[in-house]
């Protein structure tokens, strides 16, 4: 799975990456919104972990950006003795009903959401291999039908 981390709080957190890796996942970096931005265009991510204040602007546009994609979006806001993890975009979708989140919370919520993933990601692929091994299966079974057919008859008994 890939994560975005964007700005320096989320990116200069070694716990967070450690843990992120530590559930495989794949982790990039963007320092500002204009590079968090830059990097949408080249890859698609599954999650995007960022500061709201960041050091170009808040990181508002990266929501408009990312309305209608499939990525999952946390925010992180400071507060007097560490941060609140506010989850503004569910797989693209808005997600007006949820609140702030402790790191404990935010690290449980996350948690969960990538185990989803790796559980659909996994029944993806093996609905493609069923699929790809049905298709190659009839394959083969149409052709030995065709070989091992009958000639049919017609209503006079004749050889059609």
């Amino acid at each position: 799975m890939k994560v975005l981390l964007v700005g320096q709080t989320a990116r200069n957190s070694l716990r967070l990456v450690q843990w992120l890796e530590d559930h495989a996942c794949q982790c990039h970096f963007a320092s500002s919104c204009k590079d968090a931005c830059a990097c949408f265009s080249r890859m698609q991510f599954d999650f995007v972990l960022s500061n709201y204040e960041l050091p170009d602007r808040t990181a508002y546009p990266i929501l408009k950006r990312l309305i209608g994609s499939t990525t999952t979006l946390f925010f992180s806001v400071a507060v007097e003795n560490g941060c609140l993890w506010v989850p503004p975009l569910t797989r693209g979708k808005r997600w007006p009903a949820s609140s702030a989140l402790r790191p404990k919370e935010f690290a449980d919520t996350l948690g969960k959401a990538l185990d989803q993933l790796k559980h659909e990601q996994r029944e993806i692929q093996n609905y493609a291999w069923r699929t790809k091994f049905h298709v190659q299966d009839s394959a083969t079974i149409t052709q030995i039908d065709e070989a091992l057919a009958l000639p049919q008859t017609g209503l006079s008994g004749m050889t059609l």
